[in-house]
């Protein structure tokens, strides 16, 4: 059996030791080599699919742990036959915060009031009646980027103009600035979670942030399970953030190429160890 760990180029620099784990586990099972995005050419030639890496042809795999946010890829790969972790349908959703909260419309998760927007059919006159301060992210920010704050339209629009997606959301803030909760859920099942906290909007680990383990009430628990009943896929592997807004548990996003440096660094949870175990009661019934 052949598997892919596909990264891009700046995250597998990033995150080499956990690429590194993740190979490592998976090799119980199967022949597998780590991807760079960057370096795979695919498409359709003669109406069946191509692929070439580092310009060389190269067999498709039974399996790839896509740690790269390419839906396309993803679909591609899917459509030659091989099982993708996430698959694309994740993929999609939880890269578009404002595809993430529409999936989760009439579900009763409470979320912040959220206004969703393209830029190419966004006119100020939109902002009318905006409340500040308000949030303003695109929507396939990952790891805190692409997350502003303002306290006005014209810092808005500011904000819009250096955006590098055209897709954008805008929000009500919410109180305590800073703090947020991380769920790691594998295969529908939670593993660990831990409490951020920052002085800055982003809260995340990676920016400088602040964690602690956290264990789950019975409340929080519920709402995570309302939140992945509301999908209308089955993620592999994931993390749930949650807001505290005025002490209330409030969706947030969903991470689909989840970092596990927080879950290492605050439990012994082994989370590329779980993953690699996953994959394989999958691909080995």
């Amino acid at each position: 059996m052949t598997g892919w760990i596909v990264y891009d180029r700046k995250q597998y620099e990033k995150n080499t030791w956990f690429a590194s784990e993740l190979q490592k586990n998976c090799e119980d099972f199967g022949d597998v080599r780590i991807v760079i995005a960057e370096d795979l050419r695919f498409g359709i030639r003669d109406g069946q699919p191509f692929s070439a890496y580092d310009n060389e042809p190269v067999c498709l795999p039974d399996f790839v742990v896509m740690r790269a946010i390419f839906p396309l890829l993803s679909g591609f790969l899917e459509r030659c036959g091989a099982r993708v972790f996430n698959d694309s349908h994740t993929a999609r959703v939880c890269n578009d915060k404002r595809l993430t909260h529409l999936a989760l419309l009439r579900s009763g998760v409470p979320m912040m009031n959220t206004a969703f927007f393209d830029r190419a059919f966004f006119s100020a006159e939109a902002l009318r009646g905006l409340r500040f301060p308000a949030v303003v992210k695109s929507a396939s920010g990952h790891g805190g980027s692409e997350v502003f704050s303002a306290d006005s339209a014209d810092e808005v629009l500011d904000i819009i103009r250096s955006l590098q997606d055209d897709r954008f959301l805008i929000q009500e803030c919410f109180s305590p600035v800073g703090s947020d909760l991380r769920v790691y859920v594998l295969g529908g099942t939670i593993i660990g979670a831990a409490l951020r906290r920052s002085d800055a909007l982003q809260s995340n680990f990676s920016l400088g942030g602040t964690a602690t383990a956290h264990t789950l009430s019975p409340a929080e628990r519920d709402r995570v399970s309302s939140v992945l009943s509301a999908l209308p896929f089955t993620p592999d592997f994931i993390g749930v953030d949650f807001l505290y807004a005025d002490g209330k548990m409030v969706f947030n996003e969903i991470e689909d190429v989840v970092g596990t440096r927080m879950l290492y660094q605050t439990s012994s949870i082994d989370a590329a160890r779980l993953y690699a175990d996953y994959i394989k009661a999958r691909m080995i019934p």
